[in-house]
């Protein structure tokens, strides 16, 4: 059987939303790192839905700093 972990709207940014009261950059490090342990525990693929970064251009945006990060 093969196991999906599906990620939706991710919006890597390095700036923090107005919104935010957290380190929103952390926050998502932090998340994905976990969906990425997860999938790695449970022998799991992981789907990316929606936006990774929050540019329209990946090698221009954050997304890509946040997955080299990852790396």
């Amino acid at each position: 059987m093969i196991k999906i972990i599906k990620v939706g709207d991710v919006h890597a940014r390095y700036d923090v939303p107005k919104s935010r009261l957290d380190s929103y950059p952390d926050t998502v490090l932090t998340k994905l790192e976990y969906v990425f342990v997860l999938a790695r525990n449970t022998e799991s693929y992981v789907v990316f839905v929606g936006d990774i970064g929050n540019s329209p251009s990946l090698h221009k945006g954050d997304g890509y700093i946040f997955f080299l990060r990852l790396m």
